[in-house]
């Protein structure tokens, strides 16, 4: 059986009718393009009816999983050329199949491919902090062509050849720390034009409480291998978060964004950082804990 050119694993907690959000826009586009789609599912909720989802989606239950495990999974499940990722809180662009096709093709020594993510929820400016926080470096415009730094699981690819060389699952697995080196004339690839709209219509208290726990979840799987860099990181937790907020501020500064949010929203992302390195502390002192499965 000849295998698909794009598979798209999509993990989530909260399962259906949240799920809609996500596959609502790949419903004509995976069709068309011959993509196949996985969803993994830790809510413990009734899957939808076919009628429902509209299209061929292989919905796997996996209750109390964390999106971490079961996007790994999914990966080894996976039976594409090419297998994207993306999350339960995001919709694609219309023709964001076809361009993930495309950009792999052009690009043959990209072993990963990213793109650019949009504010889906701008409502707000606490909306706009958490998004500037998160998604900053990779708001449009974001430059075409080969990089060192790609997108997180929002709006992630990566050839088949990249994803055979990982190791057994064991435990999470987070995308830029778990993946497999580059080989020789192999390079990482940002697509701009390849683009994902990015929803989190949070509380305060909801967005703090999910920063703390990111930023433990990351610190708990980098204390599994502690390094020079981690070290680094570690003893220099006392200025990071007046740092990474002075250089949110830098790298916003030169994006696409509406008069006045950046300012409004900078206490808000100073705050946000802060939750964040406390979960760091707490990971790097005694392991990620629960945090995994908190986060979607």
């Amino acid at each position: 059986m000849e295998s698909p050119p794009l598979s798209v694993v999509v993990p989530t907690i909260r399962g259906w009718p949240f799920a809609k959000l996500v596959l609502d826009p790949l419903r004509e586009q995976a069709p068309r393009t011959g993509t196949e789609v996985i969803l993994l599912d830790a809510s413990g909720q009734p899957p939808p009816s076919k009628d429902e989802v509209g299209f061929p989606v292989r919905w796997l239950e996996r209750p109390g999983a964390s999106v971490f495990e079961m996007r790994r999974e999914g990966y080894g499940l996976a039976q594409g050329q090419i297998i994207a990722t993306t999350e339960d809180h995001c919709t694609v662009a219309p023709d964001w199949c076809e361009r993930l096709i495309a950009s792999h093709a052009a690009h043959p020594a990209a072993v990963a491919v990213g793109g650019a993510v949009e504010n889906g929820t701008p409502g707000r400016t606490l909306w706009w902090a958490a998004f500037f926080r998160t998604q900053g470096p990779f708001m449009p415009p974001i430059p075409t062509g080969p990089t060192d730094r790609l997108v997180g699981a929002a709006n992630l690819s990566y050839k088949r050849r990249m994803v055979e060389r990982l190791g057994p699952e064991d435990g999470i697995h987070i995308d830029n720390l778990d993946m497999p080196a580059l080989e020789p004339g192999e390079v990482l690839y940002a697509d701009g034009g390849l683009r994902v709209a990015h929803h989190q219509p949070t509380r305060l208290w909801r967005t703090s409480v999910l920063d703390f726990h990111n930023g433990r979840a990351t610190a708990g799987k980098r204390r599994e291998r502690m390094g020079r860099q981690e070290w680094i990181r570690l003893g220099s937790m006392g200025v990071l978060p007046l740092y990474r907020t002075l250089r949110t501020y830098r790298t916003i500064r030169a994006k696409d964004r509406p008069a006045g949010t950046l300012e409004r929203a900078m206490p808000a992302v100073a705050w946000l950082h802060l939750c964040q390195a406390t979960g760091e502390l707490v990971g790097y002192a005694s392991g990620p804990g629960n945090s995994p499965s908190e986060l979607y």
